[in-house]
């Protein structure tokens, strides 16, 4: 009767541990499976990568372009002269931005000197009358 307990027992242990095997290769496939997609997702996003590189290039490559073409117009627009150092690529933006804030102020003084001789030019015209009206 010990034996046949002890067979029992045995037995019992053997369906458990066949059932817990089952799982684990249940669960194992289901990784390898994970692993799989996972394997092509980094392989998708690695072929992705390279084109992205070479897209982002090219980006750069068209922003410097449209950079320089804003800059080329500004100058025209305030009617800066573009010396062969500038025109080549206006390679130091400080230089650009001091040329245009130069220009800007020159304008400025311009625009106040026009609005002193208008203001003096109407006061005078003002007196002018002023003075004729008196007579």
């Amino acid at each position: 009767m010990n034996a046949q307990f002890e067979i029992f027992v045995s037995q019992k242990f053997i369906q458990d541990m066949e059932q817990e095997n089952y799982t684990l290769l249940m669960e194992c496939q289901k990784h390898v499976e994970a692993s799989k997609l996972t394997e092509k997702l980094v392989s998708e996003l690695e072929s992705e990568n390279p084109e992205q590189q070479v897209e982002a290039v090219l980006l750069l490559d068209e922003i410097e372009k449209l950079r320089m073409g804003i800059y080329h117009q500004v100058f025209k627009a305030l009617e800066i002269g573009l010396d062969n150092e500038l025109d080549d690529e206006i390679a130091n933006e400080q230089i650009f931005v001091h040329h245009v804030i130069e220009n800007i102020e020159d304008m400025k003084c311009s625009l106040s000197n026009y609005e002193d001789d208008k203001r003096n030019c109407w006061l005078r015209t003002r007196s002018s009358y002023s003075l004729g009206n008196r007579d």
